[in-house]
């Protein structure tokens, strides 16, 4: 059983690798129960897909990002063998503490993320609900080996941790060849996520400005942002006001047909993230399966393990958004850059962030003693 806060079709990083997960679960034999939040005051409802169960509980809202759905609490207790917890997740954390038996069910927490921007409230919510249960724990699941520098709280269990790296499709070499010559046409800078302060859209769209102002040369170039949430309003916003709206769209919400169509047409990839609520970057590494170049703010966890020094295409700095607007600038005005790293992304994507390789460290996991 999974214990997050929403399931795919909903989208986001956490979501993906719940979707992920579960799948393997089913590979291996496993039945897969997902219990999870509606996105809206929705009834409860149960479905499968994939041959996941699915169930979504009603939900009030959120509260500083944490689903209000209390149904788990009210729901009869199944027999679970596996108990998979996606951290950060408060509510589901206390059920675990209170409800779940370690000694007849594993829990195997999968740490995603410290919950930034909650301040002391965070580091007691940490101290005194998360690490009982990551004690508690039979193995703890993290997706890449720098986690442990941005949490060193960790590293006390460091005989329990597996390093589960995410997973993704990818064309092949040639596939690649094929689109560079239509990619590079198009023109066009993709960016994909929620739109949430965290992901430094902002930022972003005021180094275009520059960019556009310094070089009206680079004005064919367009930039496309694939996603929603809260902020999206503001956004869109200050766009009308400052720039053209000829080269920036704004998509909102894309089924994954639609945000893999971008992925194949984009000339280039950006992840503009500048928090470390940021610690991996899937759209990064779908970005990678496609076989485009990336520019990647120098954060550090997972996105510095694909950003590799700026062998991806190019780094910027969280600091500088004159940085940025370089890293931009070399970016969009070099091909042969462009083509380099969008080679070598895809290398590194095929070999390994297969589905094969994640499927074999998830079964190990859930084997260990």
């Amino acid at each position: 059983m999974h214990l997050g806060k929403f399931y795919w079709p909903e989208r986001g990083g956490i979501e993906t690798a719940l979707r992920q997960i579960s799948e393997a679960g089913i590979q291996l034999g496993y039945e897969v129960l997902c219990r999870v939040s509606q996105k809206s005051r929705t009834p409860t409802q149960s479905e499968c897909i994939q041959q996941v169960q699915v169930k979504r509980y009603f939900s009030l809202g959120t509260f500083l990002s944490v689903p209000m759905s209390f149904g788990l609490w009210f729901d009869r207790q199944p027999e679970v063998s596996i108990l998979h917890l996606h951290l950060p997740h408060p509510l589901a954390e206390i059920y675990t503490l209170f409800r779940i038996n370690p000694l007849k069910t594993k829990i195997i927490p999968y740490f995603h993320a410290f919950p930034v921007g909650h301040g002391k409230l965070g580091r007691l919510w940490f101290q005194w609900i998360t690490l009982p249960i990551l004690k508690r724990s039979h193995q703890i699941l993290i997706s890449n080996p720098e986690m442990l520098k941005i949490v060193p709280e960790l590293n006390q269990f460091s005989e329990k941790i597996t390093i589960l790296p995410f997973c993704t499709d990818s064309i092949t070499e040639e596939q690649r060849l094929s689109l560079f010559s239509s990619r590079e046409e198009n023109k066009t800078v993709l960016a994909v996520g929620r739109i949430v302060p965290y992901k430094g859209f902002q930022n972003l769209l005021q180094a275009w400005k520059k960019l556009m102002l310094s070089h009206p040369d680079l004005n064919q170039w367009k930039l496309v942002i694939v996603g929603d949430g809260p902020e999206l309003p503001n956004l869109k916003k200050w766009t009308q006001e400052n720039l053209s709206s000829e080269n920036i769209l704004f998509t909102g919400d894309c089924d994954d047909e639609t945000k893999n169509l971008w992925f194949k047409k984009s000339t280039l990839f950006i992840l503009s993230s500048i928090s470390t609520a940021e610690t991996f970057g899937i759209s990064l590494l779908e970005a990678f399966g496609m076989g485009l170049p990336a520019i990647v703010s120098d954060l550090p966890g997972g996105v510095s393990t694909l950003a590799r020094n700026g062998e991806c295409g190019k780094t910027f700095s969280i600091h500088s958004n004159e940085d940025l607007t370089q890293a931009l600038h070399f970016m969009m005005t070099s091909a042969d850059q462009r083509n380099f790293s969008g080679q070598k992304n895809l290398k590194l994507a095929q070999e390994r962030f297969s589905s094969k390789s994640f499927l074999s460290i998830y079964e190990k996991s859930t084997h260990a003693k």
